[in-house]
């Protein structure tokens, strides 16, 4: 008997008639009929009666189908087991956040170039779900902000997360004036202006959203004037130089990794930078928002390389 006959049998007993199991499996009635002669001469064991409507299990039938579904039931689990084992040790899983899903395209060559035989694979969560799957061994690595060191995962940081009030001469140029000043002597004027400014802002839930959303109603009292959103930040900014309206966003992108991002942004003075090819002015707004800062960890139980081999990667020449 073998696993093929298993399924015969079981096909038989669920259908209670030779002639719709065969139907179900595909195969012709006599066929059927003979592989379970087959069994039960095999065993000495008469499986089933024949009756005016199909067959049923005889006693000694209803044992043995018994066991005999145990039996596949085990061999089938463990395929999908040595399968899934198979697939994990094929697969890299990285966790990383939305805000930070373009800087995967950095990792995935390394990964390719190196380890061929491997498959990155991404999954998209927030950083409190990736620091605890990294911990528990679910994921091999992970990107992600957090306000402080996380704890219990191998990680490097690389970069601290500037946030930007972004937008065009018409919406910003009025704020020229407050360039210079001292942050506590600006900080009103700047507040007012956000109170009636138009935002393309990230869609509810993003992380970004609730943390503009939190900002307004404690320093503004009211909820952000939001005209339009998107879940991603090309977009966003696509709008934003069409003159659609502001938004706020981290600037992480054209200087991701330099530690000293954050440094005027922390002085005492309101500066804003203006970019003549994109039309944009950006006013770094890091005193409005609690500190950010983004790492690149491995889990405990990584593949023979930790995030502090691979934080190389992200480093531009």
């Amino acid at each position: 008997m073998n696993w093929f006959d298993m399924e015969i049998l079981l096909a038989v007993t669920r259908e209670k008639s030779m002639r719709k199991a065969a139907k179900r499996l595909n195969l012709s009635q006599a066929s059927i009929s003979k592989r379970i002669q087959v069994i039960e001469d095999e065993y000495s064991i008469q499986l089933f009666t024949r009756t005016a409507s199909g067959v049923e299990l005889t006693e000694s039938g209803q044992m043995f189908v018994t066991y005999a579904s145990k039996a596949l039931h085990i061999f089938n689990e463990g395929i999908r087991q040595a399968k899934r084992l198979d697939k994990a040790d094929r697969t890299i899983l990285l966790g990383v956040t939305s805000p930070l899903i373009t800087l995967v395209h950095s990792l995935a060559p390394y990964f390719s170039t190196h380890y061929p035989d491997k498959k990155l694979e991404t999954v998209t969560l927030d950083s409190i779900t990736i620091i605890e799957r990294l911990k528990e061994g679910m994921l091999h690595f992970g990107m992600f902000s957090y306000p402080t060191s996380p704890e219990g995962i191998q990680h490097v940081l690389l970069f601290k997360q500037r946030f930007c009030l972004i937008g065009t001469p018409e919406f910003l140029a009025p704020l020229k004036r407050l360039e210079g000043l001292t942050i506590s002597f600006a900080k009103p004027v700047l507040l007012q202006a956000l109170r009636t400014t138009p935002l393309v802002a990230p869609k509810q839930g993003f992380g970004l959203r609730i943390m503009i959303n939190d900002m307004y109603r404690k320093e503004l009292k009211s909820d952000p004037r939001i005209i339009m959103e998107s879940d991603t930040k090309d977009i966003i900014l696509h709008l934003v130089r069409k003159g659609v309206g502001c938004t706020i966003l981290s600037d992480i992108e054209s200087r991701a990794v330099e530690p000293s991002l954050d440094t005027k942004a922390g002085s005492a003075l309101i500066y804003i930078e203006e970019d003549p090819d994109s039309n944009v002015y950006r006013i770094p707004i890091s005193f409005l928002f609690p500190p950010r800062h983004v790492y690149f960890a491995s889990s405990n139980h990584n593949l023979g390389f930790s995030a502090e081999q691979l934080s190389h990667i992200f480093k531009y020449e």
